[in-house]
């Protein structure tokens, strides 16, 4: 799909930056499409699998989305979302994304959750691309 958009707004070569999620997305891409690829920005994602560990509760964690709805996935990404110095409980950019997050339907988290279990290692893929390449890591401050 993201191929297609370029092509269709005329650009041959894209630089493509993805941020967690979305540099699982853009690896994919990478693979994909590697000819197109002008650059990639990697944020805060990883090229590798999930390890077994991570594989198995995101596992639990898509059937439960199902039974439980999306409650539960939002209380427990927000405090990796923000600084810890900031008061998640009483935060309207919190309150925010928390609402953002749980207007989301089980379906599709549930579906994110197992095509995130189920992507494969891409460290090859990064490995062996032409294209200039900027990995960025933070860490929290204080």
């Amino acid at each position: 799909m993201a191929a297609a958009y370029a092509s269709a707004h005329g650009a041959d070569r894209v630089v493509i930056c993805g941020l967690s999620m979305g540099g699982y997305i853009a690896l994919a891409f990478a693979e994909r499409f590697p000819n197109r690829l002008g650059g990639l920005i990697l944020a805060d994602t990883r090229a590798g699998a999930d390890p077994e560990t991570v594989r198995q509760t995101r596992t639990l964690n898509a059937e439960r989305v199902l039974h439980d709805g999306v409650g539960f996935i939002a209380e427990d990404m927000l405090p990796k979302l923000f600084h810890a110095s900031l008061q998640v409980g009483d935060s309207p950019l919190a309150d925010e994304v928390r609402a953002i997050m749980q207007s989301q339907r089980p379906g599709a988290v549930s579906a994110a959750l197992r095509a995130m279990r189920d992507r494969p290692s891409r460290e090859a893929v990064l490995k062996n691309l032409e294209c200039p390449v900027l990995i960025i890591v933070g860490q929290g401050i204080g």
